[in-house]
């Protein structure tokens, strides 16, 4: 019950995480142009605390995508002890000198697929939950440890396999029964006003389940809290670190095909490609930009994925049907990956709500890897 509960909810989330994300796109993109466009200092100060706010209503957004397992996640193989190992001064840094950081890390412990960076997050956000539990100080340990088959505890949850486990463990006040059965709903939180979202065990539950594992409290009060993450292995290495390319428009008048449904996170969009320098043609689906492409040739198209009749996925398909080198962008801040897959890769998706240096720098990146083909 408490699962088919979290999937509710998750669901539930979701849609509105999509609805408010196409709201930001269209309000921070404004305010984006409104400063590049204006010189005035009072107007420029006013939207300057405009656009802080519009980013953390985007941050609260990905907490929102990341508890309902809408997040976009780049798993690779990974070492579990070399990521905590590589995180140990950040957290003693994070958390401060009244409590101790200690590491007990298991000789061998296996890879898990996994996306690195929000790993990294998540431990971060357990590390300074572990701190505000221990407001006099304390010990926050964290250990790993291989599982060659799932714990009976679990079976309802994971797949049948081996898992490995990382445990973020503190001696502070712990949790009633009641706090912890509801620990991983959104906005639940037991931190006074304006002290926490709500949203950062939320966010560890989503990565968690969303990686194909899971995430597990045990707590008693005063006696601390241990969370568990349940992160499936890997028996695959992974690829050499690609040097990264650091790419910028260059204001050339290429083509690009903008595709959204949403009038005013289109228009904001076309605005934003073209104050960088390039030619943009709006269509506002998937029909109307097949017709567009159809009349005028493209360097590139940027589309968003979820749209009524025809998705941005199924766009693509039929553009690469005719044009398999046409570079393609895919927006969206509610990318479902398990119904979408490897067609939208890390490095083809610009997240909404996003900024006008963002969209200039994955536009520079598309158009560069096509010409160096």
């Amino acid at each position: 019950m408490q699962a088919q509960k979290m999937e509710a909810i998750g669901q539930l989330t979701g849609g509105i995480a999509h609805d408010f994300n196409n709201l930001l796109t269209a309000v921070i993109g404004s305010l984006d142009l409104l400063l590049r466009r204006t010189d005035d200092e009072k107007i420029r100060r006013l939207a300057s605390m405009a656009l802080q706010a519009g980013e953390r209503g985007a941050t609260l957004t990905a907490q929102l995508l990341s508890f309902s397992r809408r997040q976009h996640l780049s798993p690779v193989p990974v070492e579990p002890n070399q990521v905590v190992a590589s995180m140990a001064d950040l957290l003693a840094r994070s958390i401060g000198a009244a409590v101790t950081v200690e590491l007990d890390l298991a000789d061998d412990v296996w890879r898990a697929m996994v996306d690195p960076t929000q790993l990294e997050v998540v431990l971060l956000n357990l590390a300074i939950n572990a701190r505000d539990a221990m407001p006099s100080g304390g010990v926050v340990r964290i250990a790993t440890r291989n599982l060659a088959a799932v714990p009976d505890a679990l079976t309802a949850e994971l797949n049948p396999g081996a898992y490995v486990a990382i445990e973020v463990a503190d001696t502070g006040a712990g949790m009633t029964p009641a706090v912890v059965a509801r620990a991983f709903e959104p906005f639940f939180t037991t931190k006074g006003q304006g002290k926490g979202t709500g949203l950062g065990l939320a966010q560890v539950y989503g990565f968690a389940r969303q990686s194909g594992g899971t995430v597990r409290i045990v707590s008693a009060e005063n006696e601390g809290t241990v969370i568990t993450l349940y992160l499936p292995r890997t028996t695959e290495v992974a690829d050499p670190v690609a040097i990264e390319r650091l790419t910028q428009a260059t204001g050339s008048r290429q083509r690009i095909l903008v595709v959204d449904d949403d009038n005013d996170v289109r228009g904001v969009a076309a605005q934003m490609i073209e104050e960088i320098g390039y030619q943009v043609v709006a269509a506002a689906s998937g029909s109307e930009a097949l017709t567009e492409f159809g009349r005028a040739s493209f360097d590139l198209v940027l589309t968003d994925v979820v749209m009524p009749g025809m998705s941005g996925v199924d766009l693509a398909r039929r553009i690469r049907a005719v044009a398999p080198a046409m570079p393609l962008l895919f927006a969206s801040g509610y990318a479902d990956v398990a119904t979408f897959g490897d067609e939208l890769a890390a490095e083809t998706v610009l997240k909404k709500p996003y900024r006008i240096g963002e969209v200039a720098a994955r536009i520079g990146d598309a158009l560069s890897a096509e010409s160096a083909q």
